[in-house]
């Protein structure tokens, strides 16, 4: 089976919210400009399923998805971002993140470990793996892929995943197989690239 799994677009600013209403945020203008080059690489992929977070700037970035190859999105609530701390804010916020982060078995008392997270994910994939499917798609975000990478597929550290970028994973016999991680649409890299020369 071949496993792209996209991180959403650009979302508008949720720095200083907690975790339940920055669940809520939309993508930003530069999101929405992301998803037309995200439109062009993922028309030119085959796939059979598309399972979804349901926070908003991963439904906004699924229906980009949907549309082009007609597949209704899959929610599933075990798709969502990593619960750093459902009640954290700001520079507490930040500072939890790295904890766990560094100690990917630490977690707070309202809050998750890396290794929950990513069994979460885990769990979505077995049953997808189940349903023989050959070709999915998971839109999710950036800490639950990493954690999942780093756990299931090998991936040393916690690699940082950039917003539409994909990475393509293979499943055959047991084994996950890493394409590569974390490539971005053709034109957001070029973007990226002018504003780091600005």
């Amino acid at each position: 089976m071949e496993i792209y799994l996209i991180r959403h677009a650009e979302s508008l600013p949720r720095d200083g919210m907690d975790y339940e209403t920055s669940s809520k945020v939309s993508l930003s203008e530069c999101g929405k400009k992301q998803l037309k080059s995200l439109r062009r690489v993922v028309s030119k992929l085959q796939f059979d399923a598309l399972f979804v977070s349901p926070l908003q700037r991963t439904k906004e970035t699924a229906e980009v998805i949907s549309q082009i190859k007609n597949i209704s999105p899959m929610y599933d609530e075990r798709l969502k971002e990593h619960i750093v701390s459902l009640s954290a804010t700001g520079k507490k916020y930040k500072e939890i993140k790295n904890m766990t982060r560094r100690e990917v078995e630490w977690k707070p008392e309202d809050g998750e470990s890396l290794t929950e997270c990513a069994l979460r994910m885990d769990a979505v994939m077995k049953e997808a793996l189940k349903d023989n499917k050959k070709s999915i798609v998971v839109v999710s975000h950036a800490l639950i892929i990493s954690a999942f990478l780093r756990m299931r597929a090998g991936v040393s550290g916690v690699p940082k995943i950039k917003e539409t970028s994909i990475t393509k994973l293979s499943y055959e016999d047991g084994v996950y197989k890493v394409f590569f991680v974390s490539r971005l649409p053709f034109l957001e890299q070029v973007r990226r690239k002018l504003l780091s020369l600005l």
